[in-house]
């Protein structure tokens, strides 16, 4: 029996549902959950599901924002990954093409603009967007942007891989320092306090207000996808850093340092500590990756592998493309 594809809106009660499918799919990442997207400032969670029959086989979970009357679907905020997920069966098949044009004219085309970066890992469809990306999404653009990844390490030889040699000194440095101890926190109020002191030293405000990223820290937790070490000096907590996790992938999301101690290497030392922890659980660990030249040579000092990902967007609405060149609408 041959069956037609079908878009429906997927309630928040059945969006459990969305979660399991998308966090089970090779290609699906948690910030494609609504346990990521639904704690984004500003932004109401809408997510479709593209059906065939009655098997769901794909969809798109979507942070959108309404500006000036316009429906926006923007890059989430400290969100690598964003976009369409197919399932493992369906990216190997010649129907890909096909679900994908039924996603993004049943879906993304309701929208004013929109715009997701496809992981690393989704090699077919990327593969399928490089081949037709003028016919299934006329007038986008499209950048390759670059992360970098670690995989494959055996914990108790890491230090050695670095390919840095002050990140390996530094390390061991602080390992031997008798008033440093690393362990698990969950007291994300100081962690979120770290964090915003390291984007001040960079001149940066913090992309996420506390009180929503608590929240978005206390629901991860809760669902066993995010862990979080510190390194406290005594009784000071002085690194921590904030590691969300899927399946298959550890994200570098959020990480903060004491700049008054940042000469006892604390900061390193965690960011060993927690590509330890992704190796001892055979998960890839991504640095989520920076176009920043000073930021990518810290990343690259660690001995990981390059890896590109891409970045599409698309401005349907003539009012959108009007409000940005008149720098009242940024997108």
């Amino acid at each position: 029996m041959s069956y037609s594809w079908r878009i429906e809106k997927i309630k928040p009660e059945n969006w459990p549902l969305w979660d399991a499918f998308a966090l089970e799919q090779r290609d699906g990442t948690l910030f494609h959950s609504s346990i990521w997207l639904r704690e984004q400032p500003q932004t109401e969670t809408e997510i479709f599901g593209l059906f065939k029959g009655d098997a769901l086989m794909g969809g798109a979970a979507l942070a959108v924002k309404t500006r000036w009357r316009q429906r926006l679907v923007p890059q989430p905020r400290m969100t690598p990954y964003y976009g369409p997920v197919f399932s493992d069966a369906l990216v190997q098949s010649p129907q890909l093409k096909e679900a994908f044009k039924q996603l993004l004219t049943g879906v993304y085309a309701s929208f004013d603009a929109f715009t997701f970066n496809l992981p690393p890992q989704a090699v077919q469809t990327r593969q399928l967007l490089q081949n037709h990306e003028a016919k299934l999404i006329p007038g986008c653009s499209h950048r390759s942007l670059r992360t970098n990844r670690i995989s494959g390490r055996a914990p108790d030889e890491l230090i050695e891989s670095y390919s840095g040699t002050s990140q390996r000194r530094y390390i061991r440095r602080a390992m031997r320092n008798p008033e440093l101890r690393a362990e698990s926190t969950t007291d994300f109020e100081q962690v979120y306090a770290l964090s915003e002191e390291s984007f001040r030293a960079a001149g940066r405000a913090h992309p996420f207000p506390k009180n929503d990223f608590i929240r978005l820290a206390e629901s991860l937790h809760e669902n066993g996808l995010a862990c979080c070490l510190c390194v406290r000096l005594k009784d000071e907590m002085i690194a921590a850093y904030w590691v969300p996790f899927d399946r298959h992938t550890a994200y570098y999301i959020a990480s903060g340092l004491s700049q008054k101690h940042r000469s006892l290497h604390a900061g390193p030392y965690a960011l060993h500590l927690m590509i330890s922890f992704a190796m001892e659980h055979k998960l890839v660990f991504d640095f989520e990756g920076s176009m920043n030249e000073n930021i990518n040579r810290y990343f690259t000092s660690f001995g990981p592998e390059a890896c590109t990902y891409d970045h599409y967007k698309s401005v349907t609405s003539s009012a959108v493309r009007t409000l940005n060149s008149l720098r009242l609408l940024r997108f």
